[in-house]
């Protein structure tokens, strides 16, 4: 096997393994403070062929999302999340 095969496959390996990992940390890290929304990209902003894809929760725009994302939270785009934000800040 052709030494450069070796080290892609060993890298996958790597981030696979790392990936798993965030995504226990993540999903403890979300409940731990009780997030209200998840901040999702645009679809086909995303460079992983195994993410999911739902609806912005206010527009309804295309996201992308992690597969070890919640599927009950809201999504926003970052459009919308701004717009919460800056709402939020005035009142």
């Amino acid at each position: 096997m052709p030494e450069s095969t070796s080290q892609a496959q060993t890298f996958q390996a790597h981030a696979s393994q790392a990936q798993t990992s965030q995504a226990h940390t993540s999903q403890a890290h979300m409940r731990s403070l009780g997030s209200e929304v998840l901040v999702c990209r645009e679809a086909g902003d995303s460079p992983f062929a195994d993410d999911r894809q739902g609806p912005c929760a206010d527009c309804g725009r295309a996201l992308s999302y992690r597969p070890y994302l919640p599927d009950d939270e809201p999504k926003l785009c970052v459009a919308c999340f701004a717009a919460r934000k800056a709402s939020r800040q005035t009142n």
